[in-house]
């Protein structure tokens, strides 16, 4: 399976599709960044990039998209677009600029994630061709996750860490009950 599809009837006529990529030359990841950068400036309420060292499971940013659209709802958003609102969801600091910093577009090495949110009636984004990259199953992202990094990120006890499930728990809920 290369990408997800996602609706929910909580947002009705919002459809999500995330797909994995895989940045083939890492020497060259400043331009894959420069590239990315304008489709985001172009879509910044419809595209998102996502560090997937950062990410366990596509429920996270499931998680994230959603409490980013129910903030755009009711007009809570802590950000100035549902791209950067989203990047805030998944993080679990409380600082903008952390979590751009960490989650976002800057920070991405190895590959990335990318969301795209569109309205029912209204075209989706695509990913620009980029050069220097591969899309890849989405049942792959394991494979980027960092767990040590994570583990630092979301203060997760060592204990916690021998349950199976223990780790993506700690991380759910930590997304869930922040802002909260």
């Amino acid at each position: 399976m290369e990408e997800v599809r996602l609706s929910s009837t909580q947002f009705e006529g919002y459809h999500l599709a995330m797909s994995l990529y895989k940045v083939t030359d890492e020497a060259n990841t400043g331009k894959v960044q420069e590239q990315l950068q304008k489709a985001v400036a172009e879509h910044k309420d419809s595209f998102c990039i996502i560090n997937p060292e950062f990410v366990v499971t596509v429920l996270q940013v499931s998680l994230g998209v959603h409490k980013a659209l129910h903030h755009l709802k009711n007009n809570k958003m802590r950000t100035e677009s549902l791209n950067t609102e989203i990047l805030y969801n998944l993080h679990p600091a409380h600082t903008i600029t952390k979590c751009l910093d960490t989650m976002g577009l800057k920070s991405i090495k190895k590959g990335f994630l990318a969301v795209i949110i569109s309205k029912e009636g209204q075209d989706a984004p695509l990913i620009p061709d980029l050069e220097h990259v591969e899309r890849q199953d989405i049942n792959d992202l394991s494979d980027y996750t960092d767990v040590v990094k994570m583990k630092e990120l979301y203060d997760i006890p060592d204990e916690v860490m021998e349950f199976e499930r223990g780790f993506s728990s700690e991380v759910y809920s930590t997304l869930a009950l922040k802002n909260n």
